[in-house]
């Protein structure tokens, strides 16, 4: 059964091999909600820093594309300078 969710990542701490990755720290936020016309949808926000600079940014997914979350979040946060390597959700 799927439950709303937090995970949070940073690499402020980081040991010398992850220097080539900026200082970030993300906090992703996940909860179900309906919507009256699509049904279910994932609804997504990521809130944080890279190199000092803040961002947030919410989406949703149809729960047909849901199980694709970690891609949408890495490229969400890709935009805000992130690198994909450094995926907010998995490493």
């Amino acid at each position: 059964m799927f439950t709303p969710g937090h995970l949070h990542r940073d690499n402020l701490d980081r040991p010398d091999a992850l220097r080539h990755i900026p200082p970030f720290s993300v906090d992703f936020y996940y909860e179900v909600r309906q919507d009256p016309q699509q049904g279910p949808m994932l609804h997504m926000r990521l809130a944080g820093n890279v190199r000092g600079k803040p961002f947030e940014e919410e989406f949703e997914l149809h729960r047909d594309v849901a199980f694709n979350f970690a891609s949408v979040a890495t490229r969400a946060a890709a935009r805000h300078g992130l690198p994909i390597n450094a995926s907010p959700v998995m490493r």
